[in-house]
């Protein structure tokens, strides 16, 4: 899907200050992005050793890198024949029904896991699920004691946005895991669904499935074995509402285990757990937003989620005798109300659709309107309706005051503006007073517009069958002013469904920036769209996933960043006593199916 089917899996260059958005900490995000430079990256998706074995090929025109064959799912075959090197084993059609913390001085002879089977054992090869993760697994002799699964649950795409579009990062990563059963008989498994297309992944002895498209046979623990769940035991803790750690916790954080629960009734007990879920974008092909609600069960705060890199809707001029045009060569900007300066699309591209605007200038800069419509749609449950300017009175109208105001401003909405040909006012000025008796649609594409878009404003402005000789002054202003600055007419956006990428999500305040481990829960670590960082068009969120993915498996396999000081360990349990809810005790599995705040029973699958 992205790119068109091709996979623009990488940019060429990268600016932060244009290139990503986010509302949390700009210092936390450029650490990230300092992490793993785009040299480093590219060689890693090119490496057929060290990394995924890629033949790439840069596009000058949009400065992105594509695999050769032009082809997103030999990126995926790729990932996935590269994480089975290296030992990693997937289940498909399973679904992560909740997570629970144990804490090392808790877990005794009746938790829900015996001492035996999560003792440290001996070494094996690293077990990383996804496109992301597998970057900070390499093929040589492991340093960990414990098998590093990630497991993700049912509902989503397999080998991360090497098949998605916008380059999502996805799945509920459960990284470091021991999926064995107590008795040391069951095997070593990770959990996904099926890819996108209802592939059931690679043919390999270490992927497990059914065959039918139903869960694959996943070990159980004996009643004689396991004792009591640790849901049946009051007792066993759970992440607890004011201190996920308390202080008395900090400096044994590092032994503690995480129980994930799939919908079989298996438990697999992890060391480490890596939370690479995606977000909300594309449900189509799995995602269902279980990571940010799980990451709010767990106690940590959100910038609110919102579809991003999504089309707007709107009635352009002409209604649909413009649906299906592209132009090129455009200039897109957006102001949001209270600001001096308009931010410029980098893309120079825009399609109009049967119910408003697309192409990778709008995209870019959609979630500026799309966060704006959420705020005045939540204030006023009134339908938003913005239609074009009908007829040169209320053109000229606008133009009369100035030509600079907004209807949309007095709305709190942002301004979207377009310059159809790149061109300043003054030049069009010219043309126009030297048109002398072409008429005005003819003028308009002997300079570069396209027929159905010439006819479309000039009808808009009133200006149909009138000659340039004949165009009036204020006319003139009123065309020169549709020509360069024409606003955008647009009430709503496509959402989720055709959304992209995922905005919001998890603050960065909250992860140490090194690891992308949790500041307030051990051993958990985050990347990808969970968290709140999101590029434009063009690869960029490929990138993002790449690098946040490679930190959190790095966290992982070397055991994250435990507070050294009681200075950190203090900062560690203010952040938790700040974030967690106050209320009674909480486990950490996702609330029951059904209540208010229950996420869906299925999370999405494949990691960043």
């Amino acid at each position: 899907m992205s790119g068109g089917s091709r996979c623009n899996i990488l940019p060429l260059e990268v600016d932060l200050q244009t290139d990503y958005f986010s509302e949390s900490s700009a210092s936390a995000v450029r650490a990230v992005f300092a992490s793993w430079n785009l040299d480093l990256c590219k060689a890693w998706l090119e490496d057929p050793y060290w990394g995924v074995g890629l033949d790439l090929q840069l596009e000058e025109e949009t400065k992105k890198y594509f695999p050769t064959s032009n082809s997103a799912r030999e990126v995926r075959d790729r990932l996935v024949a590269a994480c089975v090197a290296r030992g990693v084993v997937f289940k498909y059609n399973a679904s992560v029904e909740g997570l629970q913390l144990l804490l090392p001085e808790k877990m005794d002879a009746d938790a829900a896991v015996p001492q035996e089977a999560v003792a440290p054992q001996e070494a094996v090869a690293p077990v990383v699920f996804g496109a992301a993760a597998a970057a900070a697994v390499p093929p040589l002799a492991p340093t960990m004691s414990n098998e590093a699964v990630a497991a993700t649950a049912s509902g989503g795409r397999l080998g991360g946005s090497a098949g998605g579009g916008g380059g999502h990062s996805s799945g509920v990563g459960l990284a470091s895991e021991r999926a064995r059963d107590p008795s040391g008989e069951g095997e070593v498994v990770a959990a996904c669904h099926t890819t996108g297309d209802g592939a059931a992944g690679p043919a390999d002895p270490r992927v497990t499935n059914d065959g039918g498209g139903g869960a694959a046979a996943t070990p159980r623990r004996s009643k004689k074995a396991r004792g009591p769940r640790a849901s049946d035991d009051p007792s066993t803790p759970s992440v607890t509402a004011g201190a996920v750690v308390g202080p008395e916790d900090v400096g044994t954080a590092a032994g503690s285990r995480w129980i994930c629960r799939l919908r079989d009734g298996s438990e697999h007990v992890t060391d480490k757990l890596i939370i690479a879920t995606g977000g909300l974008s594309f449900p189509a092909v799995g995602t269902d937003g279980t990571g940010h609600r799980l990451m709010r069960v767990l106690g940590h705060t959100l910038h609110e989620p919102y579809p991003a890199l999504t089309p707007l809707t709107g009635a352009h001029p002409a209604g649909e005798q413009l649906a299906g045009l592209s132009m090129y060569g455009i200039e897109l900007s957006v102001q949001v109300p209270g600001t001096r300066k308009a931010k410029v699309s980098e893309r120079t591209s825009l399609l109009f659709t049967h119910r408003g605007y697309s192409g990778p200038a709008v995209l870019d800069l959609s979630h500026y309107a799309v966060k704006a419509l959420t705020r005045v749609s939540a204030a006023s449950p009134q339908p938003l309706v913005m239609s074009p300017r009908s007829g040169g009175g209320a053109v000229l109208a606008a133009v009369a005051t100035g030509g600079g105001g907004s209807r949309y401003f007095e709305m709190g909405l942002p301004s979207i503006r377009v310059n159809w040909t790149q061109e300043p006012a003054a030049v069009w000025d010219e043309r126009i007073r030297a048109g002398g008796s072409a008429f005005v649609t003819t003028l308009l594409q002997r300079h570069g517009l396209r027929e159905r878009l010439a006819e479309a404003l000039v009808s808009e402005l009133g200006l149909g069958g009138r000659r340039v000789c004949d165009v009036k002054k204020t006319e003139r202003a009123a065309l020169v002013s549709a020509l360069t600055s024409y606003e955008l007419p647009y009430h709503g956006h496509e959402g989720y469904k055709k959304a992209e990428v995922t905005g919001g999500g998890v603050r960065m305040e909250e992860l140490n920036c090194a690891t992308m481990e949790s500041k307030l829960l051990p051993n958990l670590f985050l990347c990808g769209e969970v968290v709140d960082v999101f590029g434009r068009i063009g690869g960029f969120n490929f990138y993002w996933a790449w690098l946040s993915g490679r930190l959190a498996g790095i966290g992982a396999a070397q055991g994250g960043l435990r507070p050294k000081t009681k200075r950190a360990a203090a900062a560690r349990r203010g952040a938790a006593a700040t974030a967690a809810p106050t209320a009674a005790a909480v486990t950490a599995a996702m609330p029951s199916p059904g209540s208010a705040a229950s996420p869906t029973a299925t999370s999405s699958a494949a990691a960043a």
